[in-house]
């Protein structure tokens, strides 16, 4: 209601200057011109009153919602920024500690390799040494069986050469009269 009184004020006010203007107010004239306003106005209040109404109630309903959006929209970007802007801060610490977990993984990788390194160095020291025994032994054995077998052959030859067969026939009758002296006294004992 308010507003149709300032729309007839506003429009009395602009007739006004054209009514003075032209010799005064004549209620025959200026009078139908201030009906014919009165009554352009009131079919469009009466005509346009709804849609206008809607439209604007439409217009301020959409507003409050982009006004809206937009507030959730700032918001979300100033926590974005914000979880940005922390970790910005934290990329320096946290690239000193990632270097420092590198640098001890190589450490530790390090460790374990020289480790390993160590330990197939004593295997293999270990395994030379079991392999330089096993053939020192083997040697060992083959010099002993080739020492016997020479020092057998040099004793035959030895034998043969002071041996006699008169030395022959008594070592011979020797070794039988002291086989009956054994079997002699096995006897005897049991």
């Amino acid at each position: 209601m308010n507003r149709v009184i300032l729309t007839l004020t506003a429009g009395m006010l602009l007739i006004a200057p054209v009514a003075l203007a032209g010799g005064g107010f004549d209620v025959k004239v200026q009078g139908y011109y201030i009906f014919d306003f009165l009554a352009y106005c009131f079919v469009i209040y009466v005509l346009a009153r709804k849609p206008m109404a809607s439209f604007l109630e439409k217009r301020r309903s959409d507003a409050e919602a982009e006004i809206a959006e937009a507030t959730q929209l700032k918001a979300e970007a100033t926590e974005r920024l914000e979880r940005y802007e922390a970790k910005l801060a934290n990329l320096e610490a946290e690239t000193t500690e990632i270097e420092e977990q590198f640098r001890l993984d190589g450490q530790s990788e390090h460790d374990r390799i020289i480790g390993e390194a160590e330990a197939q160095a004593e295997k293999i020291r270990t395994d030379a040494a079991t392999s330089v025994i096993r053939e020192s032994s083997k040697l060992r054995g083959q010099i002993s069986t080739e020492l016997a077998e020479r020092s057998m052959t040099r004793a035959e030859a030895l034998v043969l050469e002071r041996l006699d067969a008169q030395r022959q026939q008594a070592l011979i009758r020797s070794f039988i009269d002291e086989l009956d002296k054994r079997t002699t006294l096995d006897s005897i004992s049991a």
